[in-house]
């Protein structure tokens, strides 16, 4: 009878973790089962290796200091927002100085172990529709600009792609999305791209150390 019990309360369990996988990519659970990649050091050797086998699109990568990430979670003293702001992957879609579509991995619902960005058709159309409610975000491109010196004042769009090898899968179909948004639905738009890659706070992050 307790090995019965016990089976039973493995096949209760189960359908339980598989609901956590599918419905969020903003847990440890999450990190734990997909493998997140140690990043015991900054290493610029890997950098160099995926931004390498990206395709030949226009992008500028920038490679962010821990600082500079610290900064940018610096912009609001509101948890809920910060807690997007420390977010390892993030895309962010500006219309001048405006933010207008903002998607980090949390808002990408999880298909067994894949991300997906395109959630309910969001980007079938330029500028993606946002994944979060930007009217309620205190967000600028100039307050990025202000960080990173590389980011230039523009009154067309600008993408920033926040991505990092701790999870180098799902950073590189982040970056895929953003390619496949703009060839297929910009419409002649020509934005310019920010890949900021940002291994060097990460590897000193608790998300490291799951």
């Amino acid at each position: 009878m307790r090995h019965r019990f016990v089976k039973n309360k493995i096949f209760i369990l189960i359908p339980f973790i598989y609901f956590l996988l599918i419905t969020t990519a903003c847990n440890s659970l999450w990190y734990t089962v997909v493998g997140v990649r140690k990043l015991n050091t900054f290493d610029q050797t890997i950098i160099d290796a995926f931004i390498e086998k990206l395709p030949k699109e226009s992008f500028l990568s920038i490679i962010g200091e821990a600082e500079q990430f610290q900064s940018v979670m610096d912009f609001t003293s509101d948890s809920a927002i910060m807690h997007s702001l420390y977010q390892p992957i993030q895309i962010l879609y500006f219309k001048g100085d405006s933010l207008v579509s903002y998607h980090i991995n949390c808002t990408a619902p999880s298909k067994g172990l894949k991300l997906n960005w395109n959630y309910q058709g969001r980007f079938e159309s330029f500028p993606p529709l946002s994944a979060i409610d930007c009217s309620s975000y205190p967000i600028s491109l100039t307050a990025y600009r202000n960080i990173y010196a590389e980011i230039e004042e523009h009154d067309g769009y600008s993408i920033i792609v926040f991505w990092t090898n701790l999870l180098y899968k799902y950073s590189r179909s982040a970056i895929m999305q953003v390619f496949e948004n703009v060839k297929h639905n910009s419409q002649g738009v020509e934005p310019r791209i920010y890949l900021i890659n940002n291994d060097a706070f990460f590897s000193q992050s608790e998300i490291n150390d799951l």
